[in-house]
């Protein structure tokens, strides 16, 4: 090819191809591009290579980790689960201030194929390329039920206590992470956390969501117009606190904090608390005026005004069942739902306790539908809770 009247080195057609127009054997064309190949290799080292983007992000971890958990839901595929959990460990042990935390063996069981949980001190990160390595084929999707001894504060195998504050950092490089986290990475890691947690059911990821939230409304809320600063109230001294209340590339961080802070709210059974929906109060001229520029805005009012199933599957002795229950439920697109998984609701981790208040321990597979906390009789057995959840 030419550029510039120079000619650079390339091979428009298949090797065997070029063998044969040439008339030289197929080994010797090889053995000369390999070599030319080096060659190329060894001139190009001699330069500058170019720059690379690698720091990792808590807030663009945040999004991956609730994609990748959502796709493991769908597809049915441990890997992606495996990443999403990693993500958060790391997110949570490496980007926040006091350290780390303890991580002990992940709560899900290993199955029947073999298939086992990725060790909690892996390093892994979503980045610009693609640290981690993946089977060449997708696993089946692990046993999601979690055990009484499980759920975080029981002090069983599953548990996982956090011994630093909830403060983020923004960024981590080379093992450093630095600077203060900004509203995006509180709100967009909560998402994700919720996320993870409606597909392992392990408690802790929302023990992990709710301090979160505490952190962020102490120190980045608003109290004179309930929209959230982009900074922190510690944050180093700027000329302006700004707010980000528009999207752009990016969903609005105000508006993914409003969006993390209504699931929170519905999973967690705390109706009473009105911090997300005040937060959507207080953007609601931008989407009445500009929806286009608040979607992220408009999908959290989706979800607030419904409908939205909050589901509570008790397993009553029957995970296997549960499982294909579930399987079920996520073949179809629910934009907008709440899904909790408990062995009984007396074994439910303390972050669920609103949540299955009043719900006696079951006997058989039990599926309640609920709606603002309000719940429809339950649905006893598999193929009723099945019939039930397809109407969901």
């Amino acid at each position: 090819g030419n550029w510039e009247g120079h000619t650079i080195l390339n091979r428009p057609k298949p090797l065997a191809q070029m063998a044969k127009e040439l008339k030289t054997p197929i080994e010797e064309l090889s053995a000369t591009l390999d070599w030319g190949k080096q060659k190329l290799l060894e001139r190009r080292s001699t330069r500058i290579a170019p720059g690379r983007d690698e720091k990792i992000l808590a807030a663009w971890n945040g999004m991956m980790i609730a994609a990748m958990a959502r796709g493991a839901q769908v597809l049915r595929d441990s890997r992606y689960l495996q990443a999403a959990q990693n993500a958060a460990r790391f997110v949570l042990t490496s980007m926040r201030t006091g350290g780390a935390t303890s991580p002990a063996p992940s709560p899900l069981r290993s199955t029947s194929d073999g298939t086992q949980n990725v060790t909690a001190g892996e390093r892994v990160g979503v980045r610009g390329e693609n640290s981690s390595t993946q089977p060449p084929h997708p696993s089946p999707l692990p046993h999601f039920g979690v055990s009484s001894e499980s759920q975080v504060g029981s002090g069983g195998e599953g548990a996982e206590v956090s011994t630093g504050d909830a403060r983020l950092y923004h960024t981590c490089k080379d093992g450093t992470a630095k600077f203060n986290a900004y509203l995006d990475d509180y709100a967009c890691l909560m998402d994700g956390l919720i996320d993870l947690y409606q597909a392992d059911f392990n408690t802790h990821w929302l023990s992990e969501a709710s301090s979160l939230s505490q952190f962020m409304q102490k120190h980045f809320a608003d109290p004179d117009d309930g929209i959230f600063f982009y900074t922190s109230d510690d944050h180093e001294a700027l000329i302006n606190r700004t707010k980000d209340v528009q999207d752009n590339a990016t969903p609005a961080a105000h508006s993914c904090a409003a969006t993390a802070l209504l699931r929170l709210r519905t999973i967690c059974g705390q109706h009473a608390d009105t911090s997300g929906w005040d937060s959507l109060v207080a953007i609601s001229g931008l989407m009445a005026d500009h929806p286009r520029g608040a979607a992220q805005a408009l999908i959290a009012l989706d979800f607030a005004l419904g409908p939205t199933p909050e589901l509570v599957v008790v397993e009553g002795g029957q995970p296997a069942k549960a499982d294909q229950l579930l399987a079920t439920f996520h073949r179809r697109f629910v934009p907008s739902y709440s899904l909790i998984r408990v062995t009984q609701p007396e074994a439910a981790g303390p972050p669920l306790f609103a949540a299955v208040e009043g719900k006696p321990d079951a006997s058989d597979l039990t599926l309640y539908i609920c709606h603002h906390g309000a719940c429809d009789t339950p649905a006893i057995g598999y193929d009723a809770a099945s019939l039930a959840i397809r109407m969901a």
